[in-house]
């Protein structure tokens, strides 16, 4: 078995292999990812080749995610792959090994991936994450007659709105956990190779794109707004319904954030029942779980200071995962990490450990789980990572998918 990195006249070699492996996907979603897309790069991807030929591969890209308004490096695990003529010989584990390693070669502060093959993953140190998917809201026979808006709708024209969307997503990402750093370049890839990058509407006034809304009168992808500007989703979301509405159909499916203010407009229309979607397709891994805290110690130092919370003496609380450990210290409303021993050890599995990270759980809702597990932490500690990890509404984007 020959293992090492792709080299540049074999891309078509494992387009073909990836088509062949991934029988039910369309080519040209590999060509799109692999021939199309500006951030490529052969070394991101890891290859056996046996027989002279590649029979296994796994692709690792760099993107940028935020936790809070912090932004951390994650390599985007994707092209997981065997011939079926060469599975069950441990390649796919040989390949995410080598490029755990590239990552923590490279400086990368965390993996994330998608898959319904958790177990696997498991193994090598991916975890779970409980992430929203979708929410399925009925809908009502007629719209209730619409407020007067100051914003105007319209269809989105690609060329001419693209830097007002890109503007808008900024903006209403700015601080959403896990939501993707997407550069003009990003965009731009990603809208050549999938339609429902396209906003179907956007909304202005005064000659500014204030907000947009993608997606069809079936399902909404994505909205995001400019600051200020919130109640440009009304005029959006009434578009849509009235869309949906005409077309009659029963339901709408929206990928949105539980709390998003469309997802709430819809609901509000007129009587309805939601059903909402959770699943833990998402995986995430700690590639190095100091350099991802010192990452985020300007963030946390900033939480104190909002809470104008000063410890009465120097805490520090060693945090400690799947052999990793790091402490954070907190003093003066200041915060920092080191590698040396805390007042207390806080032992978390990897999906503890983001969910306190992401604000998907508090240390209060661990707090029973720990317990059980014999981990108690004194009352001043506890204070203290009650400001430090605030409970926050983590969402991926589902246009992000890789």
């Amino acid at each position: 078995m020959e293992l090492r990195e792709l080299r540049a006249e074999e891309i078509e070699e494992v387009v073909s292999h990836l088509d062949l492996v991934f029988d039910d996907a369309p080519r040209e979603m590999f060509e799109a990812a692999y021939m199309r897309d500006s951030a490529f790069d052969p070394s991101q991807v890891q290859v056996v080749i046996e027989d002279g030929k590649i029979v296994a591969s796994v692709l690792c890209s760099p993107r940028h995610i935020r936790i809070g308004g912090t932004r951390v490096l994650m390599g985007a695990i994707g092209g997981v792959s065997t011939h079926p003529d060469y599975q069950r010989r441990g390649f796919s584990s040989a390949l995410l090994r080598a490029q755990i390693a590239r990552m923590e070669e490279h400086g990368y502060h965390m993996s994330m991936l998608f898959t319904g093959l958790t177990r696997f993953y498991q193994r090598l140190g991916w975890e779970p994450f409980p992430a929203h998917s979708r929410s399925t809201v009925s809908l009502p026979s007629q719209l209730p007659e619409s407020r007067p808006s100051a914003y105007h709708v319209r269809p989105w024209v690609e060329k001419a709105d693209m830097p007002g969307m890109m503007a808008c997503y900024d903006d209403y990402n700015a601080t959403r956990t896990l939501t993707e750093v997407r550069s003009p370049q990003y965009w731009r890839d990603r809208q050549a190779g999938r339609q429902r990058w396209s906003p179907s509407l956007v909304a202005e006034r005064d000659g500014q794109i204030c907000a947009y809304l993608s997606g069809s009168s079936r399902r909404v992808h994505e909205a995001g707004c400019r600051h200020g500007h919130l109640t440009a989703f009304v005029p959006l979301a009434e578009a849509m319904l009235r869309e949906a509405i005409e077309a009659a159909h029963e339901t709408i499916s929206c990928a949105l954030p539980l709390s998003h203010p469309v997802l709430e407009h819809i609901r509000n229309c007129g009587p309805s029942y939601a059903t909402h979607t959770m699943t833990e397709a998402m995986m995430l891994r700690v590639i190095s779980l100091q350099a991802l805290l010192q990452q985020l110690s300007p963030e946390l130092s900033r939480r104190l200071e909002q809470a104008y919370f000063a410890p009465g003496r120097p805490l520090a609380i060693t945090l400690s995962q799947m052999g990793q450990s790091a402490t954070v210290h907190a003093h003066n409303r200041q915060v920092s990490v080191s590698d040396q021993p805390g007042d207390v050890e806080l032992p978390l599995t990897g999906r503890q450990l983001f969910l306190l990270l992401c604000g998907a759980a508090t240390i209060d809702q661990l707090a029973e789980v720990l317990q059980v597990s014999g981990v108690s932490l004194p009352e001043p500690h506890l204070r203290l990572l009650r400001v430090l990890f605030p409970p926050q509404e983590p969402f991926y984007w589902s246009a992000d998918r890789f």
